[in-house]
């Protein structure tokens, strides 16, 4: 199968420095598994609502019979990203509004059809290319709350440093928070556990 394979750069807008990732998805992938990807690079928990922005429509799992915006799960990337309109907005929790920017950064052919090993059953792999900066805790009150955060955390004599740090390995089960604490090599085994066990989503990878 011949198809066009974006690199997408993920960045959360407001923080500096930035925390981004970049990935490379079928061009074919229908927005609810972005979502489904998005939450596993960035490392969120998808305890939330989301929503996807282009061109002033909204896309959105309207399973929980949300009566605006359109459904997500039958709109694929390559309708939203080309190269006259190169940018997509999700947004994930939409009380802290944390505003990702997904940018088309390259795309290329899959040309895996012409190996001579080629399995008429093969499916491209999504995979994280690279990335940088923590993803902030669950509901810690959006950028501005994330900052007040961050600082607490970097003077143990803060008088609410023990409280916000305890509160921190209650929602992330670490012991510490660290602002670059990234590994890549985690977040493609977690892909690769959720190519193999994702849920039912409303149409096929392919």
């Amino acid at each position: 199968m011949t198809d066009m394979i974006f690199i997408l750069k993920i960045s959360l807008k407001g923080l500096e420095p930035e925390i981004w990732r970049s990935i490379e998805v079928p061009a074919y992938i229908t927005l609810d598994r972005l979502h489904d990807l998005i939450q596993i690079v960035m490392g969120w928990e998808d305890t939330h609502s989301h929503q996807f922005e282009s061109n002033q429509q909204i896309f959105l799992d309207t399973s929980g019979n949300v009566n605006y915006g359109k459904e997500e799960g039958y709109v694929q990337v390559r309708e939203l990203i080309s190269s006259e309109s190169k940018k997509l907005t999700y947004v994930y929790d939409l009380d802290d509004h944390w505003e990702h920017e997904i940018l088309l950064a390259n795309h290329y052919l899959d040309d895996s059809w012409e190996d001579e090993e080629y399995d008429e059953g093969y499916q491209f792999q999504p995979v994280c290319l690279d990335g940088k900066g923590t993803c902030p805790p669950e509901s810690v009150g959006g950028v501005d709350g994330y900052l007040n955060f961050c600082e607490i955390m970097k003077n143990q004599n803060h008088k609410e440093y023990q409280n916000q740090l305890k509160w921190y390995q209650e929602m992330s089960w670490k012991k510490k928070f660290k602002e670059d604490d990234f590994n890549v090599d985690i977040v493609n085994y977690q892909i690769a556990r959720y190519m193999r066990w994702s849920r039912d989503r409303c149409t096929e990878w392919i």
